[in-house]
């Protein structure tokens, strides 16, 4: 059962949205129809942690993009197919980016002013998310004298020799005196997530592919703080949270997904400020509002990658046995707060359910909900999205 994060902790309000009206809906839909779309970049953000520097190209739909090469200076960035003038840089200096200069239309080029030596580790497309509607062109530096670059597909993605094993953060929900939802039988959800967790965890070692490590392997007591600040201390690239469902009836099954919500983005950035959970941005950026801009953006970037791999899991669960009629569900779970790891949270099934129970209660009835969750991180890890986050800094706490 999933674990209730009171607002009246953090005194965060909701921001009240604006509806839009079936009228303008329809009327943008028929103009859609009448005229060719074409594309626009709408953003172009910044961001570094020390070692590596990412650029963000936001674009209404995905262009022709070609990286040039890069020397000591510079590099151009071209959009041949792109005709409307784009959208300034919200900012032009980051890390290894001295600056950021858009070529005049038709056929305007990005390009990138170099502070150092610095080379193009690799650039990819990110398709849209819920959390993020745009088409990301992302690109990403390394100082000279780091990995080779690369261009990753959205299908594989290189990767150096050298380059650590990601790693895959498992958390066993509940645990110890927290024993969580009980089953008709009686059974605890903290002996299904801990024999899950485990199970889980030797079946991606089993690859050969990630370093797994888990919040706990017995059980203990794991306040919700501390499993996030476990998270942290570990330098995760995945953090994956295994619970059981409760339900108001014993008809409800299925698996599904958290990922963090809009207001949970809101109680995110102040928790981060409490605990201090701060990014190491490098002694180089001394404005304490640039610093704050650049944690933002690692915090969306985090969230846009666990809505990637919530895309990647929803069908793997939906083959492996039932999900609930909309499986990817948001929510501000603590668990989800991390700042620094792609977080998600899944529900394996309804420990209310007799028949979930009945699954979740043995290593067979797992077996194909765990295999779909390690299929859908190989998955993730073979494309763009997928790479590590510990290459870069590292939290203070």
């Amino acid at each position: 059962m999933r674990e209730i994060l009171l607002a009246l902790e953090f005194g965060v309000t909701v921001p009240l949205r604006r509806a839009v009206t079936h009228v303008v809906s329809a009327a943008l839909l028929a103009l859609g129809c009448l005229f060719p779309a074409h594309a626009d970049i709408t953003t172009v953000r910044l961001g570094a942690d020390g070692q590596r520097t990412r650029i963000v190209i936001e674009a209404s739909r995905e262009l022709t993009a070609t990286v040039g090469e890069t020397d000591a200076n510079r590099f151009v960035v071209a959009f041949p197919t792109l005709t409307s003038r784009p959208a300034s840089p919200t900012q032009t200096a980051a890390g290894v980016i001295a600056g950021l200069r858009w070529s005049a239309p038709p056929s305007p080029q990005l390009t990138v002013s170099l502070s150092a030596p610095a080379r193009v580790s690799r650039s990819f497309w990110l398709p849209p998310t819920a959390n993020q509607p745009a088409h990301r062109f992302v690109i990403d530096l390394v100082a000279d004298g780091g990995a080779p670059a690369t261009t990753a597909t959205p299908t594989q993605r290189p990767r150096a020799a050298a380059e650590p094993l990601p790693r895959i953060v498992i958390d066993a929900g509940h645990g110890g005196t927290d024993p969580g939802a009980p089953g008709p039988s009686g059974v605890n959800e903290k002996t299904i997530t801990l024999a899950a967790a485990l199970e889980l965890a030797a079946m991606l070692r089993a690859t050969g592919r990630f370093d797994v490590q888990l919040i706990r392997e017995t059980d203990e007591t794991v306040a919700l703080r501390d499993r996030v600040e476990r998270a942290l201390a570990l330098g995760g690239d995945l953090f994956i949270s295994l619970h059981a469902d409760a339900g108001t009836t014993p008809a409800l099954r299925g698996a599904s997904v958290y990922t963090l919500s809009g207001r949970g983005e809101s109680i995110a950035r102040r928790v981060r400020r409490e605990r201090e959970w701060h990014l190491d941005v490098g002694e180089e950026i001394e404005s304490q509002a640039a610093k704050t801009a650049i944690e933002d953006l690692v915090q969306r970037d985090m969230l846009d990658r666990a809505g990637i791999l919530t895309d990647l899991l929803i069908p793997a669960l939906r083959e492996a046995g039932p999900v609930l009629e909309n499986p990817h569900r948001h929510d501000e779970f603590f668990v989800l707060l991390n700042p620094r790891i792609p977080a998600v949270l899944v529900e394996m099934g309804f420990i209310t359910n007799p028949e979930d129970e009945r699954l979740l209660t043995r290593a067979s009835g797992r077996r194909p909900i765990l295999a779909a969750i390690a299929r859908s991180v190989e998955r993730y890890f073979d494309t763009g999205p997928g790479t590590s986050v510990r290459a870069g800094g590292v939290i203070n706490r």
